[in-house]
């Protein structure tokens, strides 16, 4: 189960908002993956996803996911307020 998960951003400042959360109930199969997308991104890639989110991640800032509880699991750059544990920005359970 991935349900309650979060999408977290960060700026240079260290300011970290939660961009989109995973829908309770929500489910991983093994070898699968949960494709966060920004919906400016365009139709294309837009459509790929399963899940959108609104605001931007800045170029100076971060990305994360994190468990429910807080934690940050995966991370795509070192960046104040958010720890650094893997590289990328798409995750594969």
């Amino acid at each position: 189960m991935i349900g309650g998960y979060t999408l977290r951003g960060s700026n240079n400042a260290g300011t970290v908002s939660i961009r989109a959360t995973v829908p309770a109930g929500t489910t991983l199969p093994a070898r699968s993956h949960y494709l966060f997308v920004n919906a400016a991104a365009g139709a294309p890639n837009v459509a790929l996803a399963n899940q959108t989110y609104g605001t931007g991640i800045t170029d100076d800032g971060g990305v994360a996911i994190a468990l429910p509880d807080h934690d940050a699991c995966r991370s795509g750059r070192h960046e104040p307020g958010l720890r650094l544990q893997g590289e990328g920005r798409r995750w594969r359970r």
